[in-house]
């Protein structure tokens, strides 16, 4: 008999159970072929030492991700160009939400419009980065792998296009829209 599966991994045949107790322990560095720090590895045997101590730590972690998930969708970005005559709102997600163009830059034409929309929404999905940046490193740690990853992610995901748009459109240098 080879072993068999249950519903936690893979059980030893009876036959093989006490040998097994003779090969070492594997341990993160031998499983996942990383390295970890003094610190962590003794965050881990004091895991072990005292369950209910991991058990209470757990629950705060997950009540503190829980948290900041719900405050990182909370999170809304403002922007404004043209000296305030277009003025954006987006979400969490840089989703467009709210915008609102002046008549005097309306006036100006579409192109004028067209560039401080664009402007406005660049500045507040910088807004939002920023503060789900904040929100991140408060809840992790300024220094911590997730605050790193997650302000890389939400950088990456502004969407507004920093150079000028295409200037294959049809342009209208002026008058209604």
């Amino acid at each position: 008999m080879l072993g068999s599966w249950t519903a936690s991994g893979l059980r030893a045949p009876a036959d093989l159970a006490g040998g097994l107790s003779c090969l070492p322990a594997p341990t993160t560095a031998t499983l996942t072929g990383m390295t970890t720090s003094p610190d962590e590895e003794r965050r881990r045997a004091q895991r072990w030492d005292d369950p209910d101590g991991a058990v209470a730590e757990a629950r705060a972690r997950a009540e503190r991700s829980a948290d900041w998930s719900a405050a990182v969708t909370a999170v809304s970005g403002t922007g404004e160009a043209e000296r305030g005559g277009v003025r954006v709102e987006v979400d969490a997600e840089g989703v467009l939400r709210r915008l609102t163009v002046s008549d005097v830059v309306a006036a100006k034409g579409g192109r004028v419009v067209e560039l401080g929309v664009l402007a406005a929404v660049r500045t507040a999905q910088e807004d939002v980065t920023a503060q789900v940046h904040e929100l991140t490193a408060r809840a992790w740690g300024e220094d911590s792998a997730t605050t790193r990853v997650v302000s890389q992610e939400f950088t990456a995901n502004q969407t507004a296009p920093r150079d000028e748009p295409d200037s294959t459109h049809a342009r209208n240098d002026g008058g209604q829209w």
